[in-house]
């Protein structure tokens, strides 16, 4: 008998240029093999440009679609985006505590994009995820704006961006990966994991390459790449090198400008059937 695919699960919005959200996560999710299942928290109204509108889908919606598919697909890893309410945070937490197995969970706490759009979701969701959410979750990844939001410290360089990621440890996280785009002095992203002995583990994975253009998504198919590595069996360090290989890999051939704004990664096969032979 054939041993059935694995899948993984996306908890998040939805982005109608599935440059986010949770057309991006299920793009990544195929890219690793996985098969891709998805729970919609938002419907936003978003392209290229920026967010210009959110509507949060209620806690009841969000209740009925986990029901579903946890019930059905149990997931081998399960990575988390807008959740755009408190009422949403707390119900996610919930089907999370239920499912009495240890499977990686990777929080991309979407509170504040990369391109200066409208807080999605703002300090009672923040306050919501570090009260119900965070013993659930495997792997935090915030932005400079999300933890200085999440932890109230201002993340502005390496020295900052050190210390809040400690504060987050101590707030609950069992282990943070703090991207540093946002910083002065590109410092790279922050692991710090596995504490042992009272003493977080640190290493800093650098800016291998940077490219003169923005791309909208990059959290979201970071965080993602991350569920697969770990659902997959890599320890933490490991599995972030793979994904931000992965994710540079994307910068480097799969950023196309689409629309009028910033770049998008396009997740398709190398035929292109448009164009004259």
């Amino acid at each position: 008998m054939t041993t059935p695919r694995p899948s993984l699960l996306t908890i998040a919005g939805a982005d109608p240029s599935s440059g986010a959200g949770i057309g991006a996560d299920m793009a990544v999710m195929r890219d690793w093999g996985y098969h891709a299942t998805s729970v919609i928290t938002a419907v936003i109204a978003q392209d290229t440009t920026g967010v210009r509108a959110f509507w949060p889908t209620t806690r009841e919606q969000v209740d009925a679609q986990l029901t579903c598919i946890l019930g059905d697909i149990p997931p081998a890893g399960v990575k988390l985006g807008v959740l755009a309410s408190p009422a949403t945070v707390e119900v996610v937490a919930h089907h999370l505590a239920a499912q009495g197995r240890s499977l990686p969970v990777i929080l991309d706490p979407v509170l504040a994009s990369g391109q200066n759009d409208a807080t999605l979701g703002g300090r009672a969701v923040a306050a919501a995820l570090t009260r119900w959410l965070l013993p659930h979750v495997t792997l935090l990844t915030p932005n400079a704006p999300e933890a200085s939001v999440l932890t109230g410290l201002p993340v502005r360089d390496r020295d900052e961006q050190l210390q809040a990621s400690l504060r987050l440890v101590e707030m609950g996280a069992s282990a943070v990966l703090l991207k540093g785009g946002h910083l002065d002095g590109a410092p790279g992203d922050l692991l710090v994991h596995s504490v042992q002995g009272g003493r977080p583990r640190q290493r800093w994975f650098p800016v291998e390459q940077t490219y003169p253009y923005a791309v909208r998504g990059t959290g979201c198919h970071l965080a993602t790449a991350l569920c697969a590595a770990l659902a997959s069996g890599l320890d933490m360090e490991p599995a972030v090198a793979r994904a931000r290989a992965y994710l540079d890999r994307h910068w480097r051939d799969r950023a196309e400008a689409l629309g009028r704004g910033a770049r998008v990664f396009v997740h398709a096969a190398e035929r292109r059937p448009w164009e004259p032979s």
